[in-house]
């Protein structure tokens, strides 16, 4: 890859290193708490044409999508629980409030993260995507 190409992705991450910092003070949370409350939003969001539902997750969907060990995913969810970030529900967790939530995951995924990495970067998340299935 060229500087060209790399410079920007630099620049990018840093961006986004920078909002997850600020996102954790603003929040108190560990990286993986915040990890964990967004995996919970979008696993348990699904939206149609009119309406958005919201289905609880459980400690299992979230130790195989996050790959973290169960235990650690009970522990950390607690942890949400007591802060108010999530509810415990009799199939697993939800979100307390899809408001504060999308407030957190607008702001993480602002416009300038990686606006600048150009079509060559395939803006990260294609190139990433891409070449994930290529291997």
């Amino acid at each position: 890859m060229s500087t060209r190409q790399v410079s920007p992705l630099i620049e990018g991450i840093e961006r986004l290193i920078g909002r997850l910092r600020e996102a954790r003070k603003s929040h108190g949370l560990t990286a993986e708490e915040l990890t964990l409350y967004l995996a919970v939003g979008r696993i348990s969001l699904s939206v149609g044409a009119t309406v958005t539902a919201m289905r609880p997750v459980s400690y299992i969907e979230l130790s195989d999508c996050l790959l973290m060990p169960r235990e650690t995913v009970r522990r950390k969810a607690a942890r949400l629980i007591d802060r108010r970030f999530l509810l415990r529900v009799p199939h697993g967790v939800l979100l307390r409030e899809l408001e504060q939530w999308a407030e957190l995951a607008r702001h993480l995924l602002a416009p300038g993260i990686l606006e600048d990495a150009g079509p060559e970067a395939g803006c990260l998340g294609n190139a990433a995507v891409k070449a994930a299935q290529k291997s």
